[in-house]
């Protein structure tokens, strides 16, 4: 929406996302030179900041109730998990790195870091690699080639590769979800993380509010001796049923592999 739009519309004040882009600097140069005011109010809405910002917007539009519902069931879900990974020895607590990945991979891997919905996510749960080059330029990702997964992984960097399957949400099937999750896995083949089982992941679902209602799902994934699919099913068919207006059985989803030709993957989580 362009700055003359936005004047046009008479409109007071705009939420934006809480990382204030140029776009959004452009706009405020654009609002001064019209000599007018409009006030900016930038919200988070990836990983924990979507809890602040849930109940920020509860109180501009008068729905305080709901807001602290969502936010209560989500302290909830972290609870949950958090007091089952604290009767785990220190290390056996998961070292997760979190290649977010594509369709069609290019040499360089994205890794989300500090600063993405994922690790602010995923590190509730176990301890999550971050990297110096990850900053706002790079949208809080890194990037490395498939070398250097397998470097870092003999080296002790991380023991598990969680991926976040970019684009894989509401429509996709287990046989789709499958194909593609064999496809990333490929990269990694070398790794001793592969040799381990320790290869896991899920759809990309963390750069919104919908971001809690996976992380039992991932839980699950790292820990498979502690919770069960149920529960992850559970806490992602909750989200839908009283969040969102969509009618949604999350049976016919996929969220995680259930193929089988990644064996090693398929020990471990039976096991």
């Amino acid at each position: 929406m362009t700055a003359e739009a936005i004047l046009a519309s008479g409109i007071s004040a705009l939420i934006c996302h809480g990382n204030a882009s140029s776009s959004t600097e452009d706009l405020i140069t654009d609002f001064e030179e019209a000599g007018k005011t409009i006030d900016i109010i930038c919200l988070g809405w990836e990983g924990m900041n979507c809890l602040s910002t849930a109940l920020m917007m509860g109180i501009f539009f008068q729905v305080e109730d709901a807001a602290h519902e969502y936010v209560d069931w989500c302290n909830g879900i972290l609870n949950k998990l958090k007091t089952a990974i604290d009767t785990l020895d220190e290390d056996d607590v998961a070292t997760v790195i979190l290649p977010l990945m594509y369709t069609k991979q290019s040499s360089n891997i994205r890794i989300e870091c500090e600063g993405t919905g994922s690790y602010s996510l995923v590190s509730q749960i176990a301890n999550v690699v971050d990297l110096e080059d990850a900053t706002y330029e790079t949208k809080n990702r890194a990037y490395r080639t498939a070398e250097w997964f397998l470097s870092e992984n003999e080296n002790g960097l991380f023991d598990y590769i969680l991926i976040m399957e970019e684009g894989s949400g509401l429509g996709s099937t287990n046989e789709s979800y499958n194909a593609r999750f064999e496809a990333s896995i490929e990269y990694f083949v070398q790794c001793p993380a592969y040799e381990q089982g320790r290869i896991g992941g899920t759809t990309y679902g963390f750069g919104g509010f919908s971001g809690f209602s996976l992380l039992t799902y991932v839980a699950f994934v790292l820990y498979p001796q502690l919770f069960t699919e149920d529960q992850g099913l559970e806490d992602r068919q909750y989200w839908f049923d009283n969040f969102t207006n969509q009618t949604v059985d999350v049976n016919n989803m996929a969220w995680r592999y259930t193929g089988t030709a990644y064996e090693e993957y398929v020990d471990r989580m039976d096991s």
